[in-house]
């Protein structure tokens, strides 16, 4: 996850919150610092939004990510398979129309779980996600003050991932955290 983030169009998250009504949402995110990613999604958001209102009703929600967002902020690349915007290194096909997002080959992730507010604003874990919030997401820091901007995480309950053609898998929460990133090239 350490290559996703949002910056709409190009990166796109669908933020599900099963109330009676479901809901998408485009909403900005980051998993730490691009050096140090944690796999958890922290948001930058304020109870003036609806989708954040709800949450204090019923805090499960999902977030689902395609292979396609790895270019990012933090330096990624994304395989040109995935890509809609057309690639002079790709194969032929491609150079001439593009990949897809959804093309087999991508790889989607969808985490569920809870949001949980991070309260205390001293704690590590809150200073770690503000500050890559800013990072990934300079605009952030110029938001109206009056807004009560809060950070909130997504406690994770259930992966699934799909890859290639294969079927798909539910994660181990264990085996997920344990992963050790390769740094950016």
């Amino acid at each position: 996850m350490c290559h996703d983030d949002i910056a709409c169009p190009e990166f796109l998250l669908n933020f599900y919150l099963f109330a009676c009504n479901v809901r998408s949402i485009c909403n900005s995110f980051v998993d730490g610092p691009c050096d140090a990613s944690t796999g958890i999604p922290y948001f930058y958001g304020t109870f003036m939004d609806q989708s954040f209102l709800d949450m204090k009703s019923n805090p499960y929600a999902s977030l689902t990510l395609s292979e396609a967002t790895f270019a990012s902020t933090c330096g990624g690349t994304n395989l040109p398979a995935c890509s809609i915007v057309p690639s002079t290194t790709s194969s032929h096909h491609q150079h001439h129309h593009g990949g897809d997002p959804e093309f087999p080959i991508c790889a989607r992730l969808t985490l569920t779980g809870t949001l949980v507010v991070l309260d205390d604003e001293t704690s590590d874990e809150y200073v770690m996600a503000h500050d890559a919030l800013y990072q990934r997401h300079t605009s952030m820091q110029d938001w109206p003050d009056d807004h009560q901007w809060v950070i909130a995480k997504l406690d994770l309950q259930d992966i699934w991932f799909i890859d290639y053609f294969g079927g798909a898998s539910i994660l181990n929460l264990d085996d997920y955290f344990r992963v050790e990133l390769l740094p950016n090239e």
